[in-house]
């Protein structure tokens, strides 16, 4: 069962509801076809096992791998998956636009490659009557020297304009109360980057219950910066610049 991006003023309309599910698992898809499959059904089996009501919004982003194809016969398979296809907008727009359509009262998100196995999901839920905001540390990850260095500006720039608290502040295995999320998506541009970075922030800066947990990486491939180094830089300067507007305006 595919759709298209109308599904988030769908799961908008639906955020009160008394069905609304308990759980809403948000994953952007590009060109992961090697895992994709495996990594549905685990995440199906793992989440159906739990017991919680839950939808499951698979966002395509313009695959070439057949990624879409896969998410398609998936949503034939599990009721609770709703998949989008979308011209390709990148990671940080796609996440933003499955946060907007989640209607649960939990958030999480989690990446397709497989990178943090699914069944580190046991880590978070249990979480979740203490904290409001709860992000897995991302343990063993190998990365190159670019990736390091966008990873240590990421932190210091969250440091400098939110506060500290959280090391991986990037990661994209993360569980958010849906209150502080849908209260946050305003502030952050419909274009952002890196929007979880300043959910990140923005869960420091309001006194949210944040705890930071440990989770494995299985390092399927050792991260890298896909773009020439002066464009990464450029991209750091547009963050930076884009953080310090968003924390002004959550002053505000």
């Amino acid at each position: 069962m595919s759709s298209d991006r109308d599904h988030s003023q769908g799961a908008q309309e639906n955020v009160n509801l008394e069905n609304r599910p308990t759980l809403s698992v948000v994953m952007p898809v590009h060109n992961e076809a090697m895992y994709l499959k495996s990594t549905l059904e685990s995440w199906i089996t793992i989440l159906r096992s739990s017991q919680v009501p839950f939808e499951f919004l698979a966002y395509d982003d313009e695959s070439t791998d057949g990624s879409g194809e896969i998410l398609d016969q998936g949503s034939e398979n599990f009721s609770e998956l709703h998949v989008v296809h979308q011209p390709h907008l990148g990671h940080g727009p796609t996440i933003r636009d499955g946060y907007e359509a989640a209607a649960g009262e939990w958030i999480l998100q989690t990446d397709s490659d497989k990178e943090t196995p699914p069944g580190e999901f046991d880590q978070l839920w249990p979480l979740r009557d203490s904290y409001d905001f709860v992000i897995g540390r991302r343990v063993g990850r190998k990365l190159k020297f670019g990736r390091k260095i966008v990873s240590a500006c990421a932190r210091l720039g969250v440091r400098f304009f939110y506060g500290s608290g959280v090391r991986d502040v990037n990661s994209p295995f993360r569980l958010m109360r849906g209150e502080f999320v849908r209260s946050s998506l305003p502030l952050i541009p419909k274009d952002s980057f890196a929007p979880n970075l300043h959910l990140t922030g923005l869960a420091i800066r309001g006194k949210w219950r944040v705890r930071e947990v440990p989770v494995i990486s299985q390092n399927h491939r050792i991260a890298s910066v896909s773009r020439p180094l002066p464009v990464t830089f450029g991209k750091l300067l547009s963050l930076f610049g884009e953080l310090r507007t968003v924390s002004r305006r959550a002053r505000t």
